[in-house]
């Protein structure tokens, strides 16, 4: 395979054992959404001890590394996720969580290591390239309002000619790589509904008025939405997640709630869905004498991918791991806030494989881990994605 010798020259200086190292020390050490402090300052000190990366923190819990080329040029931005969840770890390998009911069950890790491995190669490659790579590393990606909207808001993508973004992929084997143009994450949105009503004994529920039954016909009605308002042709997913009312089996309760989401790819969708939902509650609850209280969030849009940008990955990444390994993905329904700068710049976003579906678990598992071999296929993707861009 003939690569662009500036590539080369930046694979010359990969260092795998220290990304495989940071990935294990971020793994041992996981920090919940907006308390990533321990994780941002390993970070910081990391990357402020490679030569010609200008650190810095645009957001409490967040780094980001820039580096001047040794020649004027266009500016590439590449963000990674570092932030873990709230899920008591169960697998077993040597470098297991030390954080009780804290875990990287999602592979943000990975990414983080991935693209402090990138940095430092492409620091130590810097008198070859031509304009402004910037590195980063977000907080929060998975609770809404995520970090990546304050990080665009701190400017972080002010002068970015083009944006890329990365995830792990367990259903896709390492050293694959896939991607797409267009709606490729979608938006998400949150709803928690309270329904008040009033209390009575089991045995005289004329006097009472019955939140469980308000909320055991809204739960149908509300499915009912999508099929019933959303084109086949489109795309639409609601799902009522939990429904909790009563202590005890005597008592027809004052309240019950419930809560749920709602994905779609498009704005007029999203509108519809929300509009839908609020006229459902509303004529439920009046029908039988309830006072709802419906907590409607916005949550992440959903990520559009550029042509231009989705383009270059393809050049890029194909370049370097050949073009029968990258690959065209479907539209997810998982959310991403990476559509904050998607939003913003000309965006282009990839999922790394680390993984064949029938032998790993998949994402937010407990037992949830990767091949870590993907990992390199990963950066050379985006080695081969950012010289691309930068030319």
């Amino acid at each position: 395979m003939n690569m662009d010798a500036n590539i080369e020259k930046v694979f010359a200086c990969l260092d795998e054992q220290a990304m495989i190292s940071w990935r294990r020390h971020l793994h041992q050490n996981p920090e919940l959404s907006f308390a990533e402090y321990n994780t941002s300052q390993f970070i910081f000190d990391q990357m402020s001890r490679i030569p010609g990366l200008t650190v810095t923190r645009p957001v409490a819990t967040s780094v980001m590394a820039v580096l001047q080329g040794a020649r004027p040029g266009k500016t590439v931005a590449i963000r990674a996720d570092m932030d873990a969840l709230p899920i008591q770890e169960l697998w077993e390998g040597d470098f297991r969580s030390r954080n009780d009911g804290v875990m990287h069950a999602c592979g943000h890790d990975a990414h983080t290591a991935m693209l402090m491995a990138l940095a430092k190669a492409f620091a130590a490659a810097r008198d070859e390239i031509s304009g402004t790579i910037k590195f980063i590393f977000q907080h929060a990606e998975e609770v809404i309002p995520g970090g990546g909207v304050d990080m665009v808001k701190a400017g972080v993508v002010d002068d970015v000619d083009y944006v890329f973004g990365y995830h792990a992929a367990y259903g896709l084997p390492a050293g694959k790589v896939a991607t797409r143009t267009g709606p490729s994450y979608s938006a998400v949105d949150v709803f928690e509904l309270t329904l008040k009503g009033k209390g009575a004994h089991s045995s005289t529920p004329d006097i009472a008025i019955d939140p469980v039954i308000a909320g055991a016909e809204l739960i149908t009605a509300l499915h009912h939405i999508v099929p019933r308002n959303v084109s086949a042709h489109d795309t639409a997913v609601l799902s009522v997640c939990s429904f909790h009312s009563g202590s005890a089996s005597n008592v027809i309760p004052e309240t019950a709630t419930l809560s749920g989401t709602i994905r779609s790819y498009l704005p007029e969708i999203r509108d519809r869905m929300e509009r839908r939902v609020r006229e459902v509650v509303k004529g439920i609850c009046s029908a039988y004498n309830i006072l709802p209280e419906l907590d409607y969030q916005r949550g992440y849009p959903a990520v559009i991918t550029d042509p231009e940008a989705t383009e270059i990955l393809r050049r890029g990444a194909g370049a370097v791991l050949g073009e029968e390994n990258v690959v065209e993905t479907d539209p997810i329904l998982g959310s991403e806030d990476f559509a904050y700068f998607a939003e913003k710049v000309k965006a282009g976003h990839m999922l790394v494989g680390i993984g064949d579906s029938d032998t790993h678990y998949s994402a937010h598992h407990p037992k949830f881990n990767i091949d870590e071999p993907g990992m390199t296929a990963g950066v050379k993707a985006l080695i081969g994605t950012v010289i691309e861009a930068l030319k």
